[in-house]
């Protein structure tokens, strides 16, 4: 396998158009992450499971049935393929491809312009943890083990460390004084 150095980075998918191909288990794990993430998600499937279409009800999320990408791919930003046709998510990828579309085959990491990183979230503190694609269950591992370091307390002290940042923004005009405030508060935590 070859090693690609990834771009690290946490897309603003806010109403941003998003398609999801395939309407199981794992197409459900990433509507839930689409739809948390703002996303603007249609799903399309030659069917979808009982908890899928539940889930897209409760959400709002436009269901198509099928088993191709629409014609015009106007307006979408993101593709995510979870099918088990792995012909189809080959033709997903190509025409996304051509189409400068980020697209992420699921557990393919070849046919991907982005892969998902395995996610610690504590309210607004994410830590991302990838492989490359090189062990998912590594990744997995990795996030159980941070899951337990960070707990749900950190959450609690970013949204504090929020309106902290704020308020100094507004009261404290010297950029370098204003920094020489904020790290003090979180020293302060591990102290």
């Amino acid at each position: 396998m070859a090693v690609i150095n990834y771009y690290p980075a946490f897309l603003n998918l806010k109403g941003r158009k998003a398609l999801l191909l395939g309407g199981g288990e794992v197409a459900l794990r990433k509507a839930r992450v689409l739809v948390r993430s703002g996303a603007k998600l249609e799903g399309i499937s030659r069917d979808f499971s009982p908890a899928f279409l539940r889930f897209a009800k409760s959400k709002r999320i436009r269901i198509r049935y099928g088993s191709k990408l629409p014609k015009s791919l106007k307006g979408v930003w993101l593709v995510v393929a979870a099918t088990s046709d792995e012909a189809l998510n080959e033709r997903i990828y190509r025409k996304c491809v051509r189409e400068n579309i980020f697209v992420n085959v699921v557990d393919d990491p070849k046919h991907c312009t982005f892969i998902v990183p395995s996610i610690v979230r504590r309210g607004a503190l994410q830590i991302a943890i990838s492989t490359g694609g090189a062990s998912p269950f590594l990744a997995k591992m990795l996030r159980k083990k941070l899951e337990v370091q960070f707990g749900s307390s950190y959450g609690k002290l970013v949204q504090s460390l929020g309106r902290e940042r704020e308020k100094a923004k507004r009261l404290i005009k010297f950029g370098k004084e204003r920094r020489n405030h904020l790290i003090k508060l979180v020293k302060n935590v591990w102290s």
